[in-house]
């Protein structure tokens, strides 16, 4: 089989099928190896493409340097394991910049690495996300960058960098709730500084119902009107505020107000 011949590989791959057939202890994976360690690969790539077990013939593939092949044949073998060996040997082999335009061409493999790299790589992940333009991913993985920290400084920019990734999106609801939340640190950041106590992590209702408590009343005042917060949900806030820290003359005093826009007696 493998001497001398006027016949193409793919010939030749042919007469062999057509004789041997799928035959019970045939294995095409030893006769393409027999053949690429007689340096004929291209014989030996013709004759892999009769193995009947994904998984040999990938194996094969990737050995002979047909890469895109095996991630071909591995899509199509529907072996999540097997698709994510292919990956991972693309991405061993090849410049970082060469393997996502790769695998940009085989949305199914594509979608699974980015899986992958949500989990374990987000670096590579960023690397996908700038690739395809995709503004809303990037800014959600600031966000998630974000809150990864516990630095307010850091967690503010990138909050800030979603926003302007949500505003490229052109998805302005999440450019507005992120803006929200910007200038919500930076109140915080305001507050610790000024009162010696932690707000960090806190959500505008808690950050509100702190400064109630402690009787920062102004404060809470500035913040309603900040955030536009609605007048009754403001009233209710002020009562449990109250409530809680048993500020009984306060709440006293408060429901003297003619503006009661709650109704309690």
């Amino acid at each position: 089989v493998l001497q001398p011949s006027q016949k193409t590989d793919e010939q030749i791959a042919k007469e062999i099928n057509g004789k041997l057939g799928y035959t019970p202890g045939i294995s095409y994976t030893d006769i393409a190896n027999r053949a690429d360690r007689a340096g004929r690969k291209q014989l030996a790539v013709k004759l892999i493409e009769y193995e009947c077990r994904a998984k040999e013939q990938v194996l094969v593939l990737m050995r002979l340097g047909e890469s895109p092949t095996a991630l071909r044949r591995a899509l199509q073998s529907g072996d999540t394991d097997l698709i994510y060996t292919v990956l991972d040997h693309l991405r061993q082999q090849l410049p970082s910049g060469d393997f996502l335009m790769l695998i940009r061409d085989f949305p199914v493999a594509q979608s699974l690495y980015i899986r992958s790299c949500r989990e374990l790589d987000t670096d590579q992940l960023r690397d996908i996300l700038v690739q395809e333009d995709d503004f809303q991913g990037q800014a959600l993985l600031r966000i998630k960058e974000a809150y990864h920290s516990n630095r307010a400084d850091t967690r503010q920019a990138s909050l800030q960098g979603a926003s302007e990734l949500f505003r490229k999106a052109k998805y302005e609801t999440a450019f507005q709730m992120t803006e929200e939340q910007v200038k919500l640190i930076k109140w915080q950041v305001k507050l610790e500084d000024s009162q010696q106590k932690p707000y960090a992590n806190m959500s505008l209702h808690d950050t509100l119902h702190q400064l109630m408590k402690d009787g920062q009343i102004k404060d809470a005042e500035k913040l309603r009107l900040e955030f536009k917060i609605p007048e009754r949900r403001y009233w209710w806030a002020r009562v449990l505020a109250h409530a809680e820290a048993c500020h009984w003359d306060d709440l006293a005093e408060f429901s003297k107000n003619k503006k009661n826009p709650i109704g309690f007696e």
